[in-house]
């Protein structure tokens, strides 16, 4: 009898611990739950889904977010599971008179199975740091697609959403660094070179 208690308390400690409790993104800094499922229980990620546009005389930018569900991803040995953001991006400059694409990140076709895959697309701005003071903002991790082995600023980009008689925008705000990394390990790291960003650090973009 004392070892099927024992049994018992065994198997109900290991439910509990490996347990999933959903806790809501906007809130990922303010719980105590030791193994937190971080899900966008109040939906306030979908305001910044979609594709919204930039341009100006010699800039031209458009990015698509959407949101990804239950990414399960093992960080120091401990599985890590949270929606996030993801997003495409077509970037453009005006160059002695023509546009040139700089980045375009855009696959030629996709699904949304594709876009349920946690493997699809992980390498791009994002995140799900939104802020419980303000449901608006949302910090995220920035990326832009730089050759492999080349050195990166590591920053944070900041998004904050406004509707003014129905008129969408977000308020891109690039900063924050963090130092600098290589995009990719290579074999001879020595000769790496930094190569900055391009696509401008503070714009506005419109919802299209």
């Amino acid at each position: 009898m004392k070892k099927i208690f024992i049994l018992i308390i065994i198997i109900v400690t290991a439910i509990k611990s490996y347990s999933q409790v959903e806790v809501a993104v906007e809130e990922q800094f303010i719980h105590d739950e030791e193994n937190p499922y971080l899900k966008d229980l109040n939906g306030v990620m979908d305001k910044f889904e979609g594709e919204w546009l930039f341009t100006d005389p010699t800039h031209y930018l458009k990015i698509k977010f959407y949101k990804i569900e239950y990414v399960d991803q093992i960080i120091l040995q401990k599985h890590e599971i949270y929606d996030e953001l993801r997003s495409f991006i077509l970037y453009k400059e005006l160059q002695l008179g023509i546009w040139v694409t700089i980045y375009n990140t855009f696959p030629a076709t996709f699904t949304q199975t594709d876009l349920d895959n946690q493997n699809f697309n992980a390498k791009c701005i994002h995140g799900n740091l939104v802020s419980n003071s303000n449901n608006n903002e949302v910090n995220l991790f920035y990326f832009e697609p730089l050759p492999v082995c080349s050195i990166k600023e590591n920053g944070n980009l900041k998004l904050t959403y406004t509707n003014n008689s129905g008129i969408e925008q977000l308020q891109w705000d690039y900063g924050i660094i963090h130092g600098r990394s290589v995009v990719e390990l290579c074999s001879n790291n020595n000769n790496n070179i930094f190569i900055p960003y391009k696509i401008p650090i503070q714009i506005t973009l419109n919802k299209i």
